[in-house]
């Protein structure tokens, strides 16, 4: 996801579970950007930035900072981070009096923009990363479900009235939606 302000590299599908995969924090993907940003970018600003900067009580810092093209006014800077948090990014620039003007993300996990121009597309194969993610993701759903079939016999087996009908509710909801009338019949 590229916020409006932002531009560069941006990775489209229609399976929802490659979507989810990329998009979880456990998935700690490195992404690459080319920020341009107005003011005064001093040699101490550039260290803060490498070091980190406090803002609201939280240290922040990148994975990599590289001063890419100072200028009087206008300064590119390459930026990595996983699991990048676009608005602390601005934060930390905000901070040290700098705004930022072009935000371009370069690179996501092992995908780069190659040779794509503004403008233009271009349709590659699932990158193997992302194979790998989705295996991950389907395995934490694999767990979580067999998680909730656990405690389900377990309420079962303790023979409660109400944790039976809970159980049997619990299962219901599990395999379907059924509608409220036909899910009163089959609680009978």
């Amino acid at each position: 996801r590229l916020d409006f302000k932002q531009e560069g590299l941006l990775l489209i599908t229609n399976h929802p579970d490659i979507k989810e995969a990329i998009e979880r924090k456990e998935a700690e993907i490195e992404q690459r950007f080319k920020l341009r940003v107005y003011g005064t970018m001093s040699e101490d600003k550039f260290e803060r930035i490498r070091q980190g900067v406090m803002f609201k009580k939280k240290l922040i810092q990148f994975d990599f900072v590289s001063l890419l093209n100072l200028q009087t006014r206008n300064t590119w800077v390459e930026i990595r981070q996983v699991n990048p948090n676009y608005r602390q990014i601005r934060d930390v620039m905000a901070k040290l009096s700098l705004r930022i003007n072009r935000f371009v993300r370069i690179q996501y996990g092992p995908v780069t923009m190659g040779g794509v121009k503004r403008h233009e597309f271009s349709e590659i194969p699932l990158p193997g990363f992302l194979n790998r993610k989705v295996f991950n993701l389907y395995v934490d759903r694999a767990k979580e479900a067999e998680l909730r079939r656990q405690d389900t016999l377990r309420m079962l087996q303790e023979g409660n009235k109400l944790v039976e009908l809970e159980a049997k509710n619990r299962i219901l909801n599990y395999l379907f939606s059924p509608t409220e009338e036909l899910r009163q019949k089959m609680l009978e």
